[in-house]
């Protein structure tokens, strides 16, 4: 029985406590780097409200749906933008889920009860799967864009060529005057 007991523990290697130190400093960069890329996003859609805390402030899918409609640019359906109790913020956080499946996002096991309970992971991971998500649609719109960028607009060309001929008109005209 005497050998169960331990006296407080101890830190006799470094490399363990450096080990804690740096995954601690690690996680810390990781909210603070989502969380600023989340607000961007938020203040391009204007939003009222930017992200303070990233585990309590998507805990009633409120914020949750804005930050997903900032990134995605679709509207999330069936949100509540007032929930009062546990349950509307749950339903709020499942249609949120929903969507993001809907888009192809992988949530790799995320459910409401971790979302609704600030669990970080869960949540980093979710916005994780978001950034993936917008990461593709912008690969595919620069596919898209040389095509229309090889042949300049017409327009331009016509008023180019204008622009010469009223040019050269007008310098003939001048030179007519002065003999």
């Amino acid at each position: 029985m005497a050998a169960c007991i331990r006296g407080p523990r101890t830190l006799a290697n470094s490399s363990e406590l450096n080990h804690k130190t740096n995954s601690a400093s690690n996680y810390k960069a990781f909210i603070k780097t989502y969380s600023k890329w989340v607000n961007h996003y938020l203040e391009k859609a204007r939003s009222k409200k930017l992200i303070q805390d990233l585990q309590a402030d998507l805990t009633d899918g409120v914020l949750l749906a804005d930050v997903i409609e900032a990134v995605t640019s679709h509207k999330v359906p069936n949100i509540n933008r007032k929930p009062k109790t546990a349950t509307q913020m749950c339903e709020n956080i499942q249609a949120c889920l929903c969507f993001l499946e809907q888009l192809g996002i992988a949530l790799d096991g995320i459910n409401v009860r971790e979302v609704r309970e600030g669990n970080l992971k869960a949540i980093l991971g979710l916005i994780f799967g978001l950034s993936v998500h917008k990461q593709r649609q912008k690969q595919q719109q620069q596919q898209q864009s040389p095509q229309h960028q090889q042949t300049p607009p017409p327009v331009q060309h016509v008023a180019v060529e204008r622009d010469k001929a009223q040019r050269h008109s007008a310098s003939g005209q001048e030179s007519g005057l002065t003999k």
